[in-house]
């Protein structure tokens, strides 16, 4: 299993450069956790339900990555995270 997960930035070439892959869904939320806990204690992440196409760059299985903090009423974007359509090319 690959989980990819590439963070927010304002140009997505930016974006692309920065991707890591984790081998199950707890890892990645701990990387994320991680790296914005020195920011906001207590954070919680959130993975998006629904998927969406990101042709741009070949992701077709996308989900939005949010942290929840006290700071703010609703999560905040961090990331996108894609696991299907890695499976798929590996088929």
């Amino acid at each position: 299993m690959v989980i990819a997960y590439r963070p927010h930035r304002h140009l997505l070439e930016d974006a692309v450069k920065e991707v890591k892959y984790f081998s199950c869904m707890s890892d990645m939320i701990e990387y994320v956790k991680a790296d914005w806990e020195r920011f906001y204690p207590n954070i919680d992440v959130i993975i998006g339900e629904e998927e969406m196409d990101d042709n741009r760059i070949g992701w077709h299985h996308t989900r939005y990555v949010c942290i929840k903090t006290d700071n703010y009423e609703y999560p905040q974007c961090v990331g996108m995270c894609d696991l299907a359509s890695f499976l798929e090319n590996k088929s």
